[in-house]
């Protein structure tokens, strides 16, 4: 037969009073009986301490398992919950507790009313004392896990008239009942483990708290072993380890702030900062797990380990350049892919700045800085300041809204990537002599328009404008060499000293003689001022580079028979004195052989290609440019002689091609080069960005100008603006390498 269960009660009434943070509690404990009672005395200590903020309260009965708490207005589960948690803890029931609480002006948080309510009932307990108790079933009743000491034992009749038995003087001999218990507990992701050391072997109650509210117990049989709390819900937790029941002298080993996380936390970027050849990453994840972060572009993967709070931060080495995606994931779940869109722009190592000063006349002035793009430019004088960024040719313009006075200083500091600054002061003369900044491919203002006006004066082949084109450059190297200067194309302060003064010889003045340039040449500065010439009369439709190869053979045979010259397809200096003169003969149409006959027969040949280009530019070819004269090509050609009145044998003739290279060609009928569209009309030029630049981009890969345009990226440059100009030579329209209404209502094949 199993002995009768036994627990513990109040000895006596029991009171308690500390203050925490102004507030003041006073705990009452009382056994009780009956739910009448604990009621009773509830009703008790509201009316005594009626003028308090709070009277909180719990009873417990051991007859029907009977347990009630209240919060009387405290918030939920910060003062019953807790007070009941101790006479659970200690075993103690037939006990009622009241705690009292004056507020005193400062809140104590959650955490705070849990420990202070949890302590008053603990001190009003321990003033009260306990005794174990047990029913005599059967003639006995046992008491169990008693420490060691002298007690005395009351035995109570149901029938109280009949009276109590004490016996005094009971020994009991030391158990080595242990003295504390140690508990670790790890919190992770949806679980808690509780490891348990105990002295003695006694049974331990494993408690789980949030909130102060006993959410899970588990009980260690012996005082050694692990429990494991399971599928918890992400939050804090605290755990409690006690003997059950408590043991006299041993308190409650207690874990708190237990973060237990989710199991699938995802991955979130919460920035992307770009800096000097790299790209900052920082965000949230799934704490000490790893993250893989790639970019598009330079897609590899840069492995980094998420800190125990679950943040991470990554720096990512990175080329200058634009990226577009960020990526992160975690390093063993590919489906937890996140993506940033944007636009990154990553600066190579930053561009030691240089200025050029334009307007210095009138006294005003125009600064031009000249670095990275991207780079943050601050300007200061003594009573101007501005800051911009440079665009994506690494320019900055800065117009000053005063006049300033002869030999002005201002000093112009550089902030870029990783924070470095850059400062440079320069001396600045307005309304007298003039400062002479370096001008070069790509300046703009007054001075370039000053440069190309006077070199126009004297004579060279350049029209005044403020922007400083390759026929700039190529005008300033004849200049240069007329004038014994070194012809690098960039017009310094000894080049525009020259220029400006009396002694400056003029184009008609130079006599000047040139050496022979022939195909397999390179290198040679005079070559870029050939092509670029040869590319403004429009006899070179391909890039400057400086190197003399088939195609720029063809433009100078082409630039010879034109002009009356014998055509060797040699440079020489008779045919250099008039490409650059006055008198040069534009070109007509395309003819760098006289106008070869092509036809199938020829099949490849690299005059093919420019016939392709000016039919497909009139509607005729609707293939591509690809220098094979096929079943396409003799189509065209058959369509455009018989739209224009010529013979129609499919063969491309001098005739078909003389009357194809003009003005007068008839374009095809309802001829588009483009599907039409719905887009609206937007001006494009140098410098753009978007989908209309990607559309004329992408028109004039149709229109048989990839060779210009590589792929339809959005940004308007070099390449698209070369394409522009050799489509609008190519179809008659005014070459300024400007897509404007009539070049795009030509490309499109529509009306804006």
């Amino acid at each position: 037969m199993s002995a009768p269960q036994s627990y513990y009660v109040p000895v006596d009434a029991g009171e308690a009073e500390f203050t925490e943070k102004r507030s003041r509690f006073l705990g009452h404990v009382r056994r009780v009986e009956t739910e009448a009672e604990a009621r009773a005395f509830l009703d008790e200590m509201r009316k005594k301490y009626y003028d308090a903020r709070h009277n909180c309260w719990c009873y417990v009965l051991h007859e029907g398992g009977v347990v009630r708490y209240g919060d009387d207005g405290e918030p939920q589960g910060t003062a019953g919950q807790p007070m009941l948690n101790v006479f659970q803890r200690e075993g103690v029931e037939n006990v009622v507790c009241v705690v009292t609480r004056y507020f005193g002006g400062v809140l104590l948080g959650a955490g705070g009313l849990t420990r202070a309510y949890a302590k008053s009932a603990k001190d009003a307990l321990d003033a009260a004392g306990k005794a174990q108790t047990a029913k005599i079933v059967g003639g006995q009743a046992t008491f169990t896990e008693l420490a060691a000491g002298t007690y005395t034992l009351v035995i109570a009749y149901a029938d109280s008239s009949a009276g109590n038995k004490t016996i005094t003087g009971l020994t009991v001999e030391n158990k080595a009942v242990a003295q504390a218990i140690t508990a670790t507990a790890a919190a992770g992701v949806k679980r808690i483990d509780v490891d348990v050391t105990a002295a003695s072997p006694l049974n331990v109650a494993v408690s789980l708290l949030q909130n102060g509210q006993i959410r899970d117990t588990r009980a260690i049989a012996a005082g050694v072993g692990r429990v494991s709390f399971e599928n918890l819900a992400a939050g804090t937790y605290t755990v409690s380890v006690d003997y059950a029941p408590s043991q006299a002298g041993v308190s409650a080993t207690v874990v708190e702030n237990l973060n237990v996380t989710e199991q699938n936390v995802n991955i979130a970027i919460a920035g992307v900062t770009p800096g000097e050849n790299k790209l900052t990453v920082s965000g949230t994840a799934k704490p000490n797990e790893r993250i893989a972060i790639s970019t598009v572009p330079d897609g590899g993967n840069t492995i980094v380990n998420v800190d125990a709070n679950g943040k991470f931060s990554a720096e990512l080495a990175r080329t200058a350049g634009t990226y577009t995606e960020v990526s992160a994931q975690y390093v063993s779940d590919a489906a937890s892919r996140v993506t940033l869109k944007g636009t990154f722009v990553v600066t190579g190592t930053v561009t030691k700045p240089g200025l050029e000063v334009d307007d210095l006349y009138n006294n005003s002035l125009t600064v031009v800085a000249k670095t990275t793009a991207g780079v943050t430019v601050y300007l200061k004088t003594g009573d101007y300041e501005q800051t911009l960024v440079a665009d994506n040719r690494g320019i900055v313009r800065f117009t000053l809204p005063h006049t300033y006075a002869q030999g002005t200083r201002f000093t112009l500091t550089v902030y870029y990537g990783a924070g470095n600054t850059l400062s440079y002061t320069v001396d600045v003369t307005v309304g007298g002599t003039p400062y002479y900044t370096l001008l070069k491919r790509g300046s703009r203002g007054d001075g370039v328009y000053a440069l190309t006006s006077r070199l126009s004066e004297m004579g060279y082949p350049v029209s005044p404008t403020d922007y400083y084109s390759d026929s700039v450059a190529a005008a300033v190297r004849l200049f240069q060499s007329a004038n014994g200067l070194s012809a690098d194309g960039m017009a310094g302060k000894l080049t525009q000293e020259k220029l400006y003064s009396v002694s400056a010889i003029g184009y008609s003045e130079s006599g000047q003689t040139y050496p022979t340039l022939v195909r397999g040449d390179r290198g040679m500065a005079l070559l870029y001022t050939l092509q670029q010439r040869l590319k403004d009369l429009g006899y070179y439709t391909i890039r400057v580079d400086g190197i003399f190869g088939s195609g720029t053979q063809r433009a100078v045979r082409w630039f010879q028979s034109v002009n009356g010259l014998a055509v060797t397809g040699k440079a020489d200096s008779a045919t250099q004195q008039l490409l650059y003169s006055s008198q040069a003969k534009a070109a007509s149409g395309y003819s760098p052989d006289s106008y070869d006959t092509l036809s199938r027969s020829n099949r490849y040949n690299a005059n093919v290609v420019p016939l392709q280009r000016r039919l497909k530019a009139l509607g005729y070819l609707s293939g591509s440019v690809d220098g094979y004269f096929g079943s396409n090509t003799y189509r065209a050609v058959r369509s455009f002689q018989s739209r224009n009145g010529l013979a129609v044998t499919g063969v491309a003739d001098p005739g078909t091609q003389q009357l194809l290279y003009s003005s007068s060609a008839r374009p095809a009928s309802g001829s588009s080069s483009s599907s039409s569209s719905s887009t609206g009309y937007r001006l494009l030029y140098w410098g753009c960005k978007g989908d209309a630049v990607k559309r004329l981009q992408q028109a004039l890969i149709d229109a048989g100008y990839k060779s210009y345009v590589r792929s339809a990226d959005g940004i308007y440059g070099q390449w698209t603006y070369d394409a522009v100009r050799a489509y609008q030579k190519d179809v008659g329209l005014s070459v300024d390498g400007i897509a404007g209404r009539n070049t795009q209502n030509k490309l499109y094949g529509t009306k804006y």
